[in-house]
């Protein structure tokens, strides 16, 4: 990824960050948060597939929570798909809870 095209403001944003995680000069996990309408949102941390398990995801996951937290907010969202198990552990074990379970499938034959 390249960290000069990660940014693309959209109306009512006030603020959006992102950290990167490199082992040897490759991008390996990044975190992505951002305010809008006074709402803080966690909306990814990511490990590559080459860390999956390991300690990556987790931490740029806390490292977007302490920074909206030094930021003043004490209530944040996150969304995760529900076919992401260990995604949906990973939150559970850092302190998130279920707010609300939506789900939407569509299907189309022709």
């Amino acid at each position: 990824a390249d960290p000069e095209t990660l940014w693309k403001p959209w109306p009512g944003l006030e603020a959006r960050e992102y950290v990167l995680c490199r082992e040897s000069g490759r991008l390996v996990g990044y975190g992505e948060w951002f305010v809008t309408k006074g709402r803080a949102v966690v909306n990814s941390f990511v490990a590559a597939r080459s860390h999956w398990g390991t300690t990556v995801g987790a931490a740029v996951g806390i490292k977007a929570m302490e920074r909206l937290f030094e930021r003043g907010h004490r209530k944040m969202f996150s969304g995760v798909s529900s076919r992401n198990t260990p995604s949906m552990r990973l939150h559970l074990r850092y302190g998130w809870r279920v707010a609300e379970e939506n789900c939407h499938r569509y299907v189309r034959k022709f």
